[in-house]
């Protein structure tokens, strides 16, 4: 089976279709905007297939597997904001993916 075919069947079976970006060369990157800093256009490589179904399967019905592979591809946890927004979020898994980060102040 090819490659382009087991992400799409990845993307479809973890329902991530609103989450998920492709350019001309079929290189596919997962949506992180304003995960790792504020008003910023961000995406993730999506190259590493068996890390996002791990993701997926730690947060389990949770929201966010998705956020979490952007996390652990990185290695860069996400910006203390992030937590604020997200209260339910699995804060243990988002914490083990990097060093403790500083919350910046805009202006």
């Amino acid at each position: 089976m090819n490659e382009i075919k087991v992400i799409l069947q990845t993307i479809a079976e973890y329902d991530l279709f609103s989450e998920v970006i492709w350019d001309a060369e079929c290189r596919f990157y997962i949506l992180c905007n304003d995960l790792f800093y504020w008003a910023s256009s961000d995406a993730e490589p999506l190259d590493d297939l068996p890390l996002l179904k791990q993701s997926m399967t730690d947060m389990g019905d949770e929201f966010g597997g998705h956020l979490l592979y952007c996390c652990r591809h990185r290695k860069m946890r996400p910006q203390p904001a992030f937590y604020k927004e997200n209260k339910f979020i699995n804060k243990e898994l988002f914490d083990a993916c990097g060093p403790e980060r500083q919350q910046h102040e805009c202006g």
